[in-house]
């Protein structure tokens, strides 16, 4: 079997045709976007469509949706970047037809909202595989560290509430020690690939 077997292959519109995801190297030439400018783009899009597409049916329209934007703490404060990414957000609302391996999907997306991206950390702890909040959660103060691919997110949490007051972060992420690599790394992987095996 071959690394590129089980690689989601997007197309929507009239070129548009992507790999996504782990191992999408194989398949064609890697693209390494970290613009939070451009989430409307096809490359974007194709992203977008292979989340979609593991929480819906092939074959299956979807008519009315809410899209759920996870966007880091330092563009959120940024009320200039923030609301120009709003404004390009907004054109993803709309109908939406695509085909992963070709399976074909189609959802229309009616509502956009946002939140800060390391909440998704703090709620992957704060509930339990059953979607119960864990035991003594409510009784917990502390701080989450969330350091992605191109932020570093830092917030105070008590109990089941995010303390706004310690809401802060960076431009900084895991992508610098990649280009650190790849400027000493002599195979010429992309950062994509430097990331899986990190």
């Amino acid at each position: 079997k071959s690394a590129s077997d089980d690689v989601p292959v997007v197309s929507f519109g009239e070129d548009n045709k992507f790999a996504v995801g782990m191992n999408s190297w194989y398949v064609g030439e890697p693209i390494g976007g970290l613009d939070y400018s451009s989430l409307s783009s096809p490359e974007m899009l194709a992203t977008m469509y292979v989340a979609i597409a593991a929480a819906i049916s092939p074959r299956n329209s979807v008519d009315e949706s809410i899209l759920t934007v996870g966007l880091p703490v330092p563009l959120m404060k940024n009320e200039n970047q923030f609301n120009a990414l709003r404004k390009n957000l907004a054109e993803v609302k709309g109908n939406h037809r695509f085909e992963i391996n070709g399976e074909k999907y189609s959802v229309n997306i009616d509502r956009i909202k946002v939140f800060a991206q390391p909440v998704g950390a703090y709620i992957n702890w704060l509930f339990d595989d059953n979607l119960e909040i864990n035991q003594g959660a409510a009784a917990v103060e502390g701080a989450v560290i969330d350091w992605g691919m191109n932020t570093l997110d830092l917030y105070g949490v008590k109990g089941e509430e995010v303390l706004d007051v310690f809401v802060g972060g960076a431009e900084i992420g895991v992508h610098k020690l990649l280009e650190r690599i790849a400027e000493t790394d002599d195979m010429g992987l992309s950062l994509a690939e430097l990331d899986m095996r990190l």
